[in-house]
């Protein structure tokens, strides 16, 4: 990315990237351009998972939802895939 790049793109006000393996130091050179346009940035540390959405549905899955047995790869998609297609009704994740 470059600084003309920055410059003639056009960026939403409501942008806000999570950063967490790139080095706030590799952004000095663009900060004040990128704020300008509307961004802020949150650097995350390097592993994070509670930070992470993926890593609570997982979690929430495995512990909760998914039935502690021994599954074949084709049960355990099937019970991914219900779970996939209650998600919203029957399971629910929230942030709190």
């Amino acid at each position: 990315m470059t600084l003309k790049t920055i410059k003639n793109t056009p960026l939403s006000s409501s942008l806000h990237p999570q950063l967490s393996s790139i080095a706030p130091k590799k952004l000095e050179p663009y900060w004040d351009l990128l704020e300008e346009k509307g961004m802020r940035f949150y650097f995350l540390p390097p592993y994070s998972p509670e930070l992470n959405r993926i890593e609570l549905l997982w979690h929430k899955m495995k512990y909760e939802w998914l039935k502690f047995k021994l599954y074949t790869p084709d049960e355990l998609e099937r019970a991914i895939d219900e779970i996939g297609e209650g998600f919203g009704d029957l399971y629910k994740l929230t942030f709190c």
